[in-house]
């Protein structure tokens, strides 16, 4: 629901809040394109490296920080100026690591629900 809203109110942020053209606006698609990708490619790698729950656990809290940091920074006055190029790599950067990081979460939910019920399997021999 979180990322519903997000995404939904994405573009009154764009045009009211970062003030971007709607040229700007189209190139923040990249962030999902690559943040999905690179999680889709390592999320693997990161759960025999640090196992499942620790991947879990840090890419929650990276998904908490990274959501929302562009808009906080930018409140507290620390990003590029409205309606620029250097604020378009701002969000974008900001959005990789937050895809990133939510869409490592979200194969790492996925996947210990299967190894659950892979072990309930294993343990009453019903599936």
């Amino acid at each position: 629901m979180t990322a519903g809203t997000h995404e939904t109110l994405g573009i009154y942020m764009a045009t009211f809040f970062w003030q971007l053209s709607s040229y700007q606006y189209g190139f923040l698609i990249l962030y999902n394109i690559i943040g999905t990708r690179l999680a889709v490619f390592l999320a693997a790698n990161l759960h025999q490296r640090f196992d499942k729950r620790w991947t879990f656990v840090f890419s929650c809290i990276a998904f908490s920080i990274f959501w929302s940091s562009a808009v906080t920074l930018a409140l507290l006055g620390f990003s590029p100026e409205v309606a620029t190029w250097s604020l378009v790599l701002f969000i974008i950067g900001f959005g990789i690591f937050s895809v990133f990081s939510g869409t490592v979460l979200n194969i790492s939910v996925m996947s210990a629900l299967a190894d659950i019920a892979d072990e309930h399997e294993r343990l009453t021999g019903r599936r």
